[in-house]
């Protein structure tokens, strides 16, 4: 096996030239912008209540279980691209809410687990009021 050695000119301005390559390469490149779009102009107050039916394993007739509150869930509101425009976490009681601009948003829950399994929601903001919107997903117990 031989070895070949880097010296004399050679050497000299091979540091430099890749030094350079990468400051060129690098040059304009700025990271994403880590947080949701702020909307412009009027926003309007979004809020609900994630929450997960059936609340208990055996439902009777005459006992109908109350839906159980799913908290500390991310739940994003998106654009009808698909891009992500609010999010927030809700509570531990499950109540949420954030302010998104006029527009057509679609409202995820997104949980770490399988179960509950949640809905996308539909919401269109038109005016100024307030939107309430709940987000009913299934607990998977029957």
């Amino acid at each position: 096996m031989t070895t070949t050695r880097w010296r004399g000119p050679r050497a000299r301005w091979l540091l430099p030239t890749v030094g350079l390559a990468l400051v060129t390469a690098a040059c304009g490149v700025r990271p994403a912008a880590t947080g949701p779009a702020q909307p412009s102009g009027p926003v309007t107050l979004i809020s609900g209540v994630v929450e997960a039916r059936p609340g208990c394993p055996v439902e009777r007739p005459g006992r109908m279980c109350r839906p159980r509150p799913v908290g500390d869930v991310r739940v994003e509101a998106r654009s009808l691209s698909a891009r992500v425009t609010a999010s927030t976490r809700t509570r531990a009681d499950g109540h949420y809410s954030f302010r998104l601009g006029q527009g057509r948003y679609v409202l995820v829950a997104v949980t770490r687990q399988v179960l509950p399994r949640c809905p996308q929601v539909l919401v269109s903001v038109t005016s100024a009021a307030p939107v309430h919107a709940n987000i009913r997903c299934d607990s998977g117990i029957r």
